[in-house]
């Protein structure tokens, strides 16, 4: 998914299913994913960009699983998620400047918080609780880290790949005859910023 954000510095939920924001953004029903990106961008040298990613309600969350995806077997993140382990939010950040802001043409750092290349994640939303435990869930991947990126100070885009299971079990293996999102996917390039 390449979604750019309807608005910067405020919560705003997506529909994972619908591929769509919630309202008043779009026509989504349920938030699995709420973002909020502060953003501080002067150019492609100079910025930064803080991301919070929340899923909300009751034994909703994220964990971080770190496994090499390059080379060899697309499927090498678990079969099935993990019962336990999650975190209602996780944080990231990047932020670019220049080494030496006197010199002209000063060669810009990049610094990224809580993004290595070899993150994944493994997520569990629309969480059904019954007389104070979870019931069931549906269960979903990220392959690779979050990219994010801005062009302006106000238009901030994120990209993604994730799976959802929609059939409430803990599966995490996927049937291309089942996919929801025909003609939705590769929208944009691999980077979406951006810099």
């Amino acid at each position: 998914a390449q979604i750019e954000l309807p608005v910067v510095g405020e919560d705003v939920g997506f529909d994972l299913i619908e591929y769509d924001w919630v309202p008043p953004h779009g026509n989504g029903k349920y938030a699995e994913f709420v973002f909020n990106v502060e953003s501080d961008y002067t150019d492609y040298t100079t910025f930064d960009l803080r991301l919070t990613l929340k899923l909300p309600g009751d034994s909703n969350g994220i964990q971080i699983y770190k496994q090499e995806l390059k080379g060899g077997s697309d499927l090498k993140l678990p079969r099935y998620a993990p019962k336990d382990g999650y975190t209602d939010s996780l944080f990231f950040r990047r932020e670019k400047r220049a080494i030496n802001p006197e010199k002209r043409n000063s060669r810009a750092k990049l610094s990224e918080t809580n993004l290595e290349e070899i993150d994944n994640y493994i997520f569990r939303t629309r969480s059904i609780i019954e007389n104070g435990k979870l019931l069931k869930a549906q269960y979903g991947k990220i392959h690779k880290p979050f990219q994010f990126g801005a062009i302006t100070n106000d238009q901030v885009t994120i990209l993604f790949t994730y799976w959802l299971n929609t059939d409430f079990t803990r599966n995490l293996e996927y049937s291309p005859k089942l996919n929801l999102f025909k003609g939705k996917l590769n929208r944009g390039s691999e980077d979406p910023g951006l810099n």
